[in-house]
């Protein structure tokens, strides 16, 4: 969108027009030093003409990094007197404080008397200022609300930084299996009697399960808290927390992870049927005797961390008995992996078919599956897991007649629940507590603040999350143009971040700002996102070679394109690797005659975990959009906007247009026509001129 101009400004630039520049030097909030190119009073504001150079003032931005930038800027000025003071001793030495005070930089045409008819070009801070005999150098920072911050910035009583989260969390359960770690880390905070109290981001974290670690499975069973409550009240303290007893009693919802290989190998062909996300398929043995005979399903289990306190399995199996001469027979499904093969299902009569029955699948639903107790064999086993599951199939003639016995093993599964074990392992145990650093939460993060979203619901994208961190910690309240726009291009780009110690609240912006592809800036003092969208709507269509001048053509570099990603995703909350990884490999990256490592990115995202790759759109995820930008060939301008239309209402992110008929220059013998350019940097200089690049899209 380009800069919007008052109407007597616009009409000006139809017209010859003198141009001045309006520079505001604050020493407080709302008061401030005036001067200028040349004397002039603005809606009863003198400015005084002591500035002796043209600035140029520079905003640009990169496509492949979704950043922006503004130009810091030197204003040459006379030594000229106020009051009774030079401006380098008001500056400096007066009685008002300046130095890192907000400057702002008008521009304003044909002696205009009215501030309604000036435009802002420029906000900054007063950085440093240095001086000759006659002259003195005052140099500009650009300023932005992130300027210094870094977040979190809430602190504990005991100093202890509270996380930021945003996303859709899910913990695990105990009526779930125990395979989620969709979670964030949750720091510990201090001990309170037998507890140990962790920093959660806001209230929901209560009502919701916190998760444990177990670095032995590499999984995060459910953590059975001591309390729940809104505030960690036991210190004073407003920040919400957990808080989970020094027993660190954790529960499990695991399956077997392999079958059993020689020597102690299953009997029954495709074990893992047993324990795999299907419990419609089953691994499946028979045997036949005319006496006693067994076949054996063996399959591992992980042996988890803590003291087995409890542990219950759960099996979906069916035994069929078919006789021969039997007449006295049993066909039997036991357990035998404490060695006591207890018996689960029997089919005695012919052609019987006996069935598991009486609990639950692994998510709570149905009647299915047999429970069976391991606690008494657990315990008899010095409180650990026995070395396998043993599932025993089991023909048993009375009378020496022949039988026929099949089992089918649709699924298994298994709650456990453990503990740290002070009575047997003191030392152990309290080294356990002592380095729990993070339990892990399975909800939500930020909810959103209803003066900009109108709810209160969870920011699960990536674009909520960027404006919430500009609202909730940079004051950033106006409604960015262009929101709408990218809210809707962004509706399934789903993320989870977060971050616990302080960062620089830039880096977190641009990390998200790059994952979600868009960027940020400031127009005139309005925030502003962009991005390219699917269909282009230019913002100054069909330029003409009369508007321009020093047109240059080039292209993206070779060096530059990035033509396959393997691109990494969802980030592990408790080690420093990604739980997904995907490769992207552009359309024309077979044009370049790369070889197979030339031109191949690894790429990290911290933060988007939704539309990675994949779809045929622009926007339909974060590899289609930088494709779009690194995975070709594109053509670069640069040229002057010397039309005064042009050079006053360019800004960065603008679109633009080429009329094919009204251009000297073909791009390479090509043609202009449906190639559209965004804006990637403008210089603005004096007179409404802008020298420009411009990156087709």
């Amino acid at each position: 969108m380009a800069f919007t101009l008052p109407t007597n400004y616009a009409n000006a630039l139809s017209s010859p027009f003198k141009e001045n520049f309006l520079v505001r030097l604050y020493y407080d909030a709302s008061n401030y030093t005036a001067i200028a190119l040349y004397d002039q009073t603005v809606s009863s504001v003198s400015y005084t003409g002591c500035i002796i150079n043209n600035p140029t003032i520079r905003q640009s931005i990169d496509l492949t990094k979704s950043t922006a930038t503004t130009s810091n800027i030197t204003l040459n000025c006379a030594n000229a007197v106020f009051g009774s003071d030079k401006l380098s001793a008001l500056l400096i030495g007066g009685s008002n404080n300046y130095l890192n005070k907000k400057v702002e930089i008008y521009s304003i045409l044909n002696d205009s008397t009215s501030s309604s008819d000036q435009i802002k070009l420029y906000t900054g801070r007063l950085q440093s200022l240095s001086m000759d005999d006659s002259r003195v150098k005052i140099r500009l920072l650009a300023h932005k609300p992130w300027d210094f911050i870094n977040i979190p910035n809430a602190k504990s009583t005991n100093n202890v930084y509270v996380p930021i989260a945003y996303g859709d969390y899910t913990g695990n359960t105990t009526s779930n299996l125990t395979n989620s770690k969709n979670m964030y880390p949750a720091p510990f905070k201090s001990n309170s009697g037998n507890d140990s109290v962790f920093l959660t981001v806001n209230q929901t974290a209560e009502t919701v399960n916190a998760c444990f670690f177990d670095k032995t499975t590499e999984v995060f069973p459910h953590l059975q808290q001591s309390a729940q409550s809104a505030a960690v009240t036991g210190f004073n303290d407003t920040k919400f927390g957990i808080r989970v007893d020094r027993s660190i009693t954790r529960t499990y919802r695991i399956k077997p992870t392999s079958f059993g290989v020689s020597p102690n190998a299953s009997d029954f062909p495709n074990s893992n049927l047993a324990y795999d996300d299907d419990n419609t398929t089953f691994t499946t043995d028979s045997l036949t005797t005319s006496g006693t005979e067994s076949t054996r399903l063996r399959v591992n289990l992980p042996q988890i961390s803590g003291k087995i306190t409890a542990a219950t399995m759960y099996i979906k199996a069916d035994v069929t008995l078919a006789l021969g001469t039997a007449t006295d027979a049993d066909a039997i499904i036991a357990d035998d992996s404490f060695g006591a093969s207890l018996g689960i299902i029997t089919a005695s009569n012919q052609n019987e078919t006996v069935s598991t029955s009486g609990s639950a699948d692994p998510f709570g639903t149905g009647s299915a599956y047999k429970s069976v107790s391991w606690t008494s064999g657990v315990v008899a086993n010095d409180n650990k897991l026995p070395d396998q599951v043993i599932i025993e199939l089991q023909g048993v003639s009375g009378d020496a007649g022949s039988l026929t016995a099949t089992a089918k093993v649709y699924d298994i599964y298994f709650n456990i629940t453990s503990a740290t074990n002070f009575a047997s392992e003191p030392v152990a145990s309290a080294k356990e507590v002592q380095d729990l650093e993070f339990v892990y939460i399975g909800a939500d993060g930020y909810p959103s603040n209803s003066s900009w979203s109108g709810n209160t619901n969870a920011l699960t994208k990536i674009h909520q999350a960027h404006r919430d961190i500009m609202h909730r910690f940079l004051d950033v309240t106006d409604t960015p143009t262009n929101y709408s726009d990218l809210d809707s291009a962004r509706s399934s780009w789903s993320l989870r971040f977060w971050n616990l110690k302080p960062k620089s609240a830039k880096s977190i912006l641009e990390k998200l700002q790059y994952e979600g592809g868009f960027i940020f800036l400031f127009n005139q003092d309005t925030p502003k996102y962009i991005f390219i969208p699917n269909s282009i709507s230019a913002n100054h269509s069909n330029v003409t070679k009369s508007q321009i001048n020093n047109l240059e053509i080039s292209h993206t570099g070779i060096g530059d394109l990035i033509t396959k990603m393997h691109i990494n995703y969802e980030k592990h909350p408790a080690k420093n690797e990604y739980l997904t990884t995907t490769t992207y490999t552009s359309s024309e990256r077979g044009n370049f005659n790369f070889t197979t490592n030339e031109s191949v990115a690894e790429v990290n995202l911290d933060a988007l975990v939704g539309a990675v790759s994949g779809g045929s759109n622009r926007n339909d995820s974060f590899a289609n959009y930088y494709d779009k930008i690194n995975g070709t060939l594109k053509l670069l301008v640069r040229c002057d906007f010397v039309d005064p239309s042009l050079g006053a209402k360019v800004e960065v992110g603008d679109f633009v247009t080429f009329d094919n008929s009204n251009m000297a220059t073909a791009p390479f013998g090509g043609a202009w026509t449906s190639k559209n350019f965004i804006v990637t940097s403008v210089n603005r200089k004096l007179g409404a001129q802008a020298s420009v690049q411009l990156q087709e899209v």
